[in-house]
């Protein structure tokens, strides 16, 4: 399969958006790092486990960060297994991580009650999901909200549309 040619953006002030983008990533990792207390490879397990979640969820219809929360806690209380299996070796899979090196975050995220096992095995949120990670979700949303300001003000987000087919 041949690899698609991207074009290059030719913007002159390229360098403006990609230094704020820097910025904006820089804030993310040393969150990750100073506020929820684990690595980098930790937090995109919880990723793909929020996001297993989120989209059963979605299923149904969208809803309000105040509805999704309300969902959540109720999923993290819910102890009936899913039909479907979040399970290590699927995980691993995605992130292109060693299975042994995913087990042994998982677990130490199982630990800290951010994930949990279900019934059947499947690795769910943890009894301290929505404690530990709605404060971060907000910073986040909060600061992409920031960097899409600054953007917008430069017209950075058309040139970004204009320059992706």
């Amino acid at each position: 399969m041949d690899k698609k040619e991207l074009k290059k953006p030719e913007a002159p002030d390229f360098s403006a958006g990609m230094y704020q983008w820097s910025l904006f990533l820089i804030n993310l990792f040393l969150r990750v790092k100073k506020n929820l207390k684990i690595d980098y490879d930790s937090f995109m397990i919880i990723h793909i486990v929020f996001g297993y979640h989120l989209n059963q969820i979605h299923k149904d219809d969208q809803k309000s960060f105040k509805q999704l929360s309300f969902k959540f806690e109720n999923s993290i209380k819910d102890k009936t297994p899913s039909t479907v299996k979040l399970t290590v070796t699927s995980i691993a899979s995605a992130l292109d991580l060693p299975r042994e090196t995913v087990k042994r975050k998982v677990d130490g995220l199982i630990e800290l009650q951010i994930l949990g096992f279900q019934s059947n095995k499947s690795i769910s949120l943890g009894a301290k999901y929505k404690e530990v990670i709605d404060q971060f979700i907000l910073d986040s949303t909060h600061d992409i909200g920031k960097l899409l300001k600054r953007w917008e003000s430069k017209d950075y987000i058309n040139k970004l549309i204009k320059f992706v087919d």
